[in-house]
């Protein structure tokens, strides 16, 4: 433990930690707000009650049960500022989508065109990236910044990422919480600086993978009986 309380000045107290732990040239710098600084705001919402702007949603379940098509559902709806199926109104939006299952040609558009969706207000992200001379997978732990990039060229308020897990990037143990923190954190960092909701799907989350202090939809989807094209909310 560093006791710098004796220190006369700050000024002071920094040339004893720097004797401790060297010059902070280079080093990560910690960012910090007085809470008088703070305005207060509002929860705003893309759908009421269920769908937050400017925040990280978590929807999950079992596989088969629809997840990809109720996120399409949802994004064919902002598209067009239709209506949500409990009667709210929805804002007329631009959506990303980011989908490492699904192919574009034989599944997402023929899905949107079924859903009716403004396809010019509607963008997919491609999963591989160019580097020099090489490709790469797109990873929220390397490519943030061009993320974040897309959201403000396109004026997205909402980006679907499908499934999440296939985003994290290779360093990353989805089963060791502080690795998973050390992604999501951003993103909602992100978020709130766009205004962006990201709507991650795909599969029920391993291990602290778990909703702990995120939001969560609590949309279901029902499937029994039905074709893909026939899924519809619950």
């Amino acid at each position: 433990m560093v006791d710098v309380g004796w220190a006369p000045d700050r000024a002071s107290a920094t040339a004893i930690l720097v004797g401790m732990y060297g010059a902070a040239n280079g080093m990560a710098q910690l960012q910090i707000t007085t809470m008088q600084d703070v305005t207060p705001s509002r929860v705003e919402w893309l759908w009421d009650g269920r769908l937050p702007r400017a925040e990280l949603i978590v929807v999950a379940g079992d596989p088969g049960v629809a997840k990809s098509y109720l996120t399409l559902s949802m994004a064919s709806i902002l598209s067009v500022g239709g209506v949500w199926p409990d009667g709210n109104a929805a804002p007329l939006s631009n959506v990303l989508i980011v989908s490492a299952e699904d192919g574009l040609a034989d599944t997402i558009r023929p899905r949107l065109d079924l859903l009716d969706a403004d396809l010019g207000r509607i963008h997919h992200i491609n999963t591989v990236l160019r580097e020099g001379e090489k490709e790469v997978g797109l990873s929220l732990s390397d490519h943030l910044f061009q993320l974040e990039g897309a959201i403000v060229e396109y004026h997205a308020d909402l980006v679907i990422l499908d499934p999440i897990l296939a985003f994290m990037g290779r360093k990353v143990d989805t089963h060791k919480s502080s690795d998973v923190r050390a992604v999501l954190t951003p993103i909602g960092s992100m978020a709130e600086r766009t205004g962006c909701a990201f709507l991650p799907g795909g599969g029920s989350p391993p291990g602290p993978f778990q909703p702990d202090g995120l939001k969560v939809s609590p949309i279901k989807t029902k499937t029994q009986g039905q074709s893909p094209r026939e899924k519809s909310w619950d």
